[in-house]
């Protein structure tokens, strides 16, 4: 069993120009705690994708054999493309298919990863009316 600790960092989503204060609290790296947490091999199908809660430090136990995992946020998998969103569908599918992160697990006897994600911004949103 490998222990992984995952933390995240996000960009700023919000409508007006944020402050320096709110763009340094975003860059800040963070314990991504009490959520779930996709993972999955590159040609995967959906039904094979493990999900994984974190623990309120940010961590989770895996049994998974060495290889490089896709981590996937699950507003990605989720989102789905509406007309009128403000991007277009293929840039909508395009960021849904970038993992927010990469783990990758060496050998056998690696016991503790530490990982972080990032949260973009969510490309298939409806333009606000």
């Amino acid at each position: 069993m490998k222990q992984i600790q995952v933390s995240y960092t996000e960009d700023y989503c919000g409508g007006a120009f944020p402050s320096d204060r709110i763009l340094k609290a975003e860059k800040k790296v963070k314990a991504y705690t009490d959520k779930e947490l996709i993972v999955s091999k590159e040609g995967w199908p959906a039904e094979k994708m493990i999900t994984y809660r974190t623990s309120s430090e940010g961590q989770f136990d895996m049994d998974l054999p060495p290889g490089s995992y896709q981590l996937f946020m699950p507003e990605k998998i989720l989102a789905t493309y509406r007309e009128g969103s403000v991007m277009s569908r293929e840039v909508c599918e395009k960021w849904k298919s970038t993992p927010n992160g990469i783990l990758l697990i060496k050998d056998d006897t690696t016991m503790r990863l530490d990982v972080t994600i990032h949260r973009s911004c969510n490309r298939c949103i409806e333009r606000a009316r």
